[in-house]
């Protein structure tokens, strides 16, 4: 009976967490009340406020619940990535969702209003968001390290910032994806775009010197005089 006691109020949770993304989406902040979101789910307000202590705990807790979901969406506890590869259908998998997650879609109506949020919101949500960008990344320099210790990719350039510029191309995509500010389809174009990444990456320069003028040496281009 505890068992399913627990699981019932998880379910509510989650009925009233989508009730409120619909009805968020729909109208400005302001003109949403928790009696309207109760009322959409069928729940009386007594029950949203025994899971939520008020509409700004409602809209944090929201998306920090969409966040998690989206995490475990492109992010496989069983079978991390591990490999150029796997990171290749990761952000792969990720510009796709841009187009075709109903979901991504109503969290970025609710984004356009976040002016109307007061100010403690969007610290914790930021806050949030920041988080997960920092999972990722460390994911992402870890593979980018084991990469360059099997001498798959150049040993010179830094996981750390390699990581960022690979985060920063992937995620200004996905922008510009879910904003449709392209009229087509980003996702895919990600094989070439990774390509030309990998393929920059896997180029290990040696640098010596002569006659006063620094060589780069190259397998794939030749000498290069600087």
């Amino acid at each position: 009976m505890a068992r399913k006691t627990k699981e019932d109020a998880r379910e509510t949770r989650e009925k009233l967490l989508e009730s409120a993304l619909e009805v968020m989406c729909e109208k400005p902040l302001s003109k949403v009340s928790m009696s309207g979101i109760a009322e959409k789910v069928g729940l009386s307000k007594g029950a949203l406020y025994w899971h939520f202590k008020n509409k700004n705990d409602l809209l944090v807790k929201l998306l920090e619940s969409i966040f998690s979901r989206t995490w475990n969406d492109f992010y496989d506890d069983s079978k991390p990535p591990e490999t150029f590869a796997d990171l290749r259908g990761f952000f792969k998998k990720k510009l796709s969702a841009a187009m075709s997650s109903d979901q991504i879609q109503m969290i970025n109506r609710l984004f356009h209003r976040r002016h109307e949020w007061p100010n403690d919101v969007c610290e914790k949500v930021i806050e949030s968001i920041r988080d997960m960008t920092m999972k990722e990344n460390a994911i992402v320099s870890k593979i980018i390290a084991r990469s360059q210790e099997r001498g798959e990719i150049a040993s010179d350039y830094p996981p750390d910032e390699m990581t960022i510029l690979l985060s920063a191309m992937f995620h200004g995509l996905f922008f510009f994806q879910i904003h449709e500010l392209y009229m087509i389809d980003i996702s895919k174009y990600s094989d070439f775009l990774f390509d030309l990444f990998e393929k920059a990456l896997k180029r290990d320069p040696c640098p010596t010197v002569k006659n006063g003028r620094q060589i780069i040496l190259s397998e794939r281009d030749g000498v290069t005089l600087q």
